[in-house]
């Protein structure tokens, strides 16, 4: 295990995690918009903690190892950027503060990481794992029954014939096998508004998983193979890239960030994050289209919007569903606290299961508030790590609406 002392502090890293601390003036409403810091109730698990402690970092005063647990306990939702006043950039000094001390994480703990993101970046593994817990989900415990609670075979979508426009949508790694409707329904509501959408072979996971365990170096060659696999389609015949999970749409809309220091493909980066897009962002725009209620969700009236983190705090998107899901008929009933995280936040929930359903009790009294029949998001973390607690349905939004003919 490297010490503090030969750990190198990568320059560009270093570079974003100074402005971050230059910005901010320590006021503390990051504090109160933090789910950690409601949890432990300590200064050290709040953003403006963290902050302290990597300045400390950063300049040789702390050893990596002493701060590592306090930024493991970061659900990254960055909720404190959308509160703070003076625009830190906390997940730029998040990203500094994580690749130095991962450096110094345990055998154990990089062992653990690396057989988690081995399996879940593993199509046939978890496709196979998936297939049998659908064998067995009479005998699976709660949670895992309730993962996978939308699976099973489905008709394949009616694709138009002469499709006026075509994009391409990502084939993630881990909802084809825990709910493969959302991307047939996708496809099915997109060809409907005369939009073909494509997948993509060559490409794979967008790079979040391994980012967030600390392999920035997989992160990256995973995200070099996808822009090779993406941006001559998204210059020629397609015109826009679509990703039905909110936290994989984000990660592929900050590629040029993460590949910054990265001549060779920093432009292609920008080129293929800047045409990447929510489906609601792209139906939203489109003139002409009115939305319904699909026939398996006639009898649900009032339901309650989930706007995951990565969409409201990294896309600054929120707004959007609420919009597409009135028009289709829905009465959207008020959250309690809706920019509150609900604990997901991909691995984390694995990797600290106990503070993640901490977070998640917070989130459902937050949603059951004015009593819901169902629950929408746009993210599948979130959907199966509420789905696992709420006494309720939990669905996509996309599997809720049709487009009239």
């Amino acid at each position: 295990m490297k010490t503090s002392a030969e750990i190198p502090v990568p320059s560009l890293h270093g570079s974003q995690a100074l402005r971050a601390i230059q910005t901010c003036v320590h006021c503390g409403f990051c504090n109160a918009v933090c789910p950690t810091y409601r949890v432990f109730g300590d200064e050290l698990e709040g953003p403006r903690g963290r902050i302290y402690l990597i300045k400390d970092l950063l300049e040789s005063r702390a050893k990596p190892e002493k701060i590592r647990k306090h930024l493991d306990r970061c659900l990254l939702c960055r909720a404190c950027e959308t509160a703070c006043p003076s625009g830190v950039k906390y997940h730029e000094l998040f990203e500094f503060g994580r690749v130095i001390t991962d450096e110094t994480r345990p055998a154990a703990g990089r062992f653990i990481r690396w057989i988690l993101r081995k399996f879940l970046l593993s199509k046939r593994l978890t496709s196979a794992a998936f297939f049998l817990g659908r064998i067995m989900k009479p005998f699976l415990p709660h949670f895992a029954k309730s993962a996978m609670s939308n699976s099973g075979k489905r008709s394949d979508p009616v694709m138009p014939i002469f499709p006026k426009r075509k994009m391409l949508i990502l084939k993630g790694c881990v909802q084809p096998g825990l709910d493969p409707e959302i991307d047939r329904k996708t496809i099915q509501v997109f060809s409907d508004a005369g939009i073909r959408l494509d997948t993509t072979e060559g490409s794979g996971c967008c790079g979040a998983l391994s980012a967030h365990m600390g392999a920035e170096n997989e992160a990256k060659e995973l995200i070099r193979r996808n822009i090779d696999e993406w941006f001559e389609k998204l210059q020629s015949e397609y015109e826009a890239l679509l990703v039905t999970a909110t936290g994989c749409g984000s990660v592929i809309r900050e590629y040029s960030q993460i590949l910054a220091d990265d001549e060779a493909y920093r432009e292609r980066a920008d080129y293929v994050g800047k045409r990447t897009f929510d489906p609601s962002v792209v139906l939203l725009k489109e003139k002409g289209l009115e939305y319904q209620k699909s026939p398996s969700a006639e009898n649900i009236r009032n339901i309650a919007v989930q706007n995951p983190c990565t969409l409201q705090h990294s896309q600054n998107s929120s707004g959007i569903l609420e919009q597409i899901l009135q028009q289709a008929g829905f009465n959207l009933v008020p959250e309690f606290e809706p920019t509150l995280c609900c604990g997901s936040a991909g691995s984390y929930s694995i990797l600290n299961k106990k503070i993640s359903l901490e977070v998640r009790t917070h989130k459902i009294k937050s949603l059951m508030h004015s009593s819901p029949e169902a629950v929408v998001s746009s993210n599948i973390g979130c959907l199966i790590h509420l789905r696992a607690g709420m006494g309720i349905p939990v669905f996509h939004w996309i599997e809720l609406i049709e487009i009239k003919r």
